[in-house]
């Protein structure tokens, strides 16, 4: 049996809107104490993981393991009818369909078609970090607007003074800087100077899907892929996203 009630259809929002950036169709694990998915786009440049824990959602019943493939579009046209009030409940229903439904006084009931997928396991990244920045989301897109003003892709350095990031191209350069102890660095902890770069398009691919009031965590280290992640609630749910980096 599997049946899942949230309040928080911006939740499934960001969740839908992450992963289509980067891949058409994905598998939704549901375990017995929490969801989970991880798809990587067709290069294999991006990987988006979610892990979305039990006590985060206001109900959740789930015996055993399913793995559902959906179509993030059709998906997502259902969660765009959601109102910000709404509850958002999904359960299986007959012949491989999803049942979503959507309430708060207004009761709205839809069905889509579950995919015949082959289900096949990503592995994480197994990377060690020596550098991790947390700033304000808001901050990170004002940045990386800034670099992209010149450049398609941003050079990003880590060390005890803070953090910077540049850009250039044949039509110029761009760069800024954000001090340690500043408003727009909440924490940071760096064991050696690090220094990577990456794609400013498939960044923000990732940033775009976001609120904007949350914070984010960066970690990565010389030439190596960031992790970027992104905490949906207070009780452990989270969602990251792996970039590999630009080599020369």
């Amino acid at each position: 049996m599997l049946q899942v009630l949230t309040t928080t259809p911006e939740t499934w929002s960001t969740i839908v809107r992450t992963a289509s950036s980067i891949i058409e169709e994905v598998n939704f694990e549901f375990h017995p104490d929490m969801a989970s998915m991880r798809s990587m786009d067709p290069s294999h440049i991006a990987l988006v993981n979610l892990e979305w824990v039990a006590p985060s959602f206001e109900k959740y019943i789930c015996d055993s393991e399913n793995i559902l493939s959906i179509r993030l579009a059709d998906l997502d046209k259902i969660i765009k009818r959601a109102d910000a009030n709404d509850k958002v409940e999904l359960s299986l229903g007959e012949e491989r369909t999803l049942v979503i439904k959507l309430f708060d006084g207004y009761k709205r009931e839809f069905s889509i078609h579950l995919l015949d997928s082959q289900y096949t396991s990503v592995p994480l990244p197994k990377v060690t970090y020596s550098a991790k920045v947390i700033m304000p989301l808001k901050s990170l897109r004002n940045v990386l607007d800034d670099i992209s003003a010149v450049s398609e892709q941003v050079n990003i350095k880590l060390d005890k003074s803070g953090a910077s990031f540049a850009g250039s191209s044949e039509s110029g350069k761009a760069s800024a800087s954000i001090a340690a102890g500043s408003g727009d660095i909440k924490d940071m902890s760096v064991k050696d100077a690090v220094s990577a770069t990456y794609s400013v398009e498939y960044l923000n691919k990732f940033l775009k899907s976001l609120n904007p009031a949350k914070e984010i965590s960066l970690e990565f280290g010389n030439k190596m892929p960031i992790k970027l992640e992104v905490q949906l609630d207070e009780k452990g749910s989270k969602l990251q996203y792996y970039l590999a980096p630009r080599v020369d």
